[in-house]
């Protein structure tokens, strides 16, 4: 991802301080909600980025949304249902969408992870409200701490299906983990930073889990596709796991 992109991401997460995070496709304004919380399926693709912040993007988030419930983890709550409009409370406003519109909402989740979502509505059944589409999920300041079990958590947030694909140099970590890649010797891929056996193959899977950050939790399932005297190539899916806020940090609306 380019410069310039990072630049966008820090620039939005400093201006959602100031600014409401919602905005509807119909122009319409958008009242404030409770949360409600469950694990989401998600498809993601990150490269390797700064070490000051990790980044994914969802492009097959779904979420079915019972009347006076919110969209999980969001400030975007189902309000009541009028013929074919969709009244919505989002972030101390109203707003009336109709299926196909689309809507958005950006904030922190937990400590250090921010989201930005644009989701389609449509109808789910006679009363519920179907979402679909995309998230970017962004971990500032990540310390990656290698763990062998996951904690008890009480009622997390799951984020499932990232899709994952590194290149990583000689030398470096590994993006959201403790492993730095040290070359190869005698056809042998060689790590450090873990207390996993640090010697694999080409074609092997790799395996880690860890923690990013305060109660936001990684698992990763790759494959080592490639290695070279130069730098390792990866792929494979992960699990984000984390406590959410409840609710949601809203943003303070547009005066």
């Amino acid at each position: 991802m380019r410069r310039e992109t990072w630049a966008l991401i820090v620039s939005s997460v400093c201006l959602f301080v100031l600014l409401a995070g919602c905005s509807i496709g119909t122009g319409a304004t958008p009242t404030p909600a409770p949360a409600t919380q469950t694990s989401v399926a998600v498809t993601a693709t990150q490269a390797a980025i700064p070490t000051d912040m990790l980044t994914y993007r969802t492009t097959s988030y779904t979420a079915m949304v019972s009347l006076t419930k919110s969209v999980p983890n969001t400030q975007i709550r189902y309000a009541n249902k009028q013929s074919d409009l969709f009244e919505l409370n989002i972030n101390g406003f109203a707003a009336f969408v109709r299926s196909g519109d689309t809507i958005s909402w950006r904030g922190l989740v937990a400590p250090s992870l921010y989201t930005s979502y644009q989701l389609i509505v449509s109808p789910g059944s006679e009363i519920d409200m179907f979402t679909q589409g995309s998230v970017d999920i962004v971990v500032f300041n990540p310390v990656p701490v290698e763990l062998f079990n996951l904690p008890l958590l009480n009622n997390p947030g799951t984020f499932t299906g990232l899709q994952l694909q590194y290149v990583v140099p000689i030398g470096q970590r590994i993006p959201g983990t403790t492993m730095v890649y040290q070359g190869t010797s005698n056809g042998e891929v060689q790590f450090s930073g873990t207390s996993q056996y640090p010697i694999s193959s080409v074609g092997n899977s790799l395996n880690w889990l860890g923690q990013l950050g305060q109660n936001i939790y990684v698992r990763y399932n790759l494959v080592i596709t490639s290695a070279s005297e130069t730098e390792l190539q990866l792929s494979g899916t992960g699990e984000m796991v984390y406590i959410p806020y409840r609710p949601p940090l809203q943003p303070q609306p547009r005066t």
